[in-house]
């Protein structure tokens, strides 16, 4: 059994250039894109912030329609509660969605039970995924990177703040780290070479 993940188009997602991805914001600016509905577990990111980070270092920006009015408005409770920016966009069309990657530096999943496409088109690009799903953190080589940096990779909190205090250059080099592997391990290129490295390793 060859395990492959996803199989996202590196031709349309990919690395974003300094210039695009460029944020003059000091606070983490993080996207989250899709129907907002409990199973994003968009919920989790404040809560696992709550008192760890500072309300006016992380701004959250979820951009897709509303399909849960009640879980929406939990959410801004939640933000309000404790004084985190969150902010609701209207959803963007498919083609424009490498676009809009390009205006930030992370991304945030609270799926668990799957890997988000998005998130790993997120990843295509360069975005850090912010996430407690260990395979996606596996498939990222994030949970390498934490380990050998002393990070608790399994804590968002831990995540945020290790994030919050790199320099804009260990933040470009761990863009080019997630980005490669996720050209590596979860994209068409990357399935279509491990397939045929398989299949060249095949003895009958």
């Amino acid at each position: 059994i060859l395990s492959v993940g996803q199989a996202v188009s590196n031709e349309r997602f990919k690395p974003c250039t300094h210039q695009q991805n460029a944020n003059s914001d000091e606070r983490l600016r993080v996207l989250t894109l899709g129907r907002v509905s409990p199973a994003k577990r968009i919920e989790k990111f404040f809560e696992s912030l709550e008192g760890k980070i500072s309300s006016s270092e992380i701004q959250l920006d979820i951009v897709g329609p509303v399909f849960d009015i009640e879980y929406s408005e939990i959410l801004r409770k939640l933000a309000g509660d404790q004084g985190f920016d969150l902010c609701f966009k209207s959803g963007v069309r498919y083609g424009e969605v490498a676009e809009l990657f390009c205006t930030y530096k992370y991304y945030f999943t609270g799926t668990e039970t799957a890997i988000d496409k998005s998130a790993v088109e997120a990843a295509l690009c360069g975005l850090i995924v912010i996430t407690d799903n260990l395979d996606l953190l596996d498939r990222l080589g994030l949970i390498r990177y934490y380990s050998m940096n002393r990070v608790h990779y399994e804590n968002l909190s831990d995540q945020v703040k290790h994030l919050r205090d790199l320099s804009s250059a260990s933040i470009d080099e761990l863009s080019k780290i997630v980005s490669n592997n996720a050209l590596k391990n979860m994209s068409i290129k990357g399935v279509i070479a491990s397939y045929l490295g398989h299949l060249n390793n095949f003895e009958p």
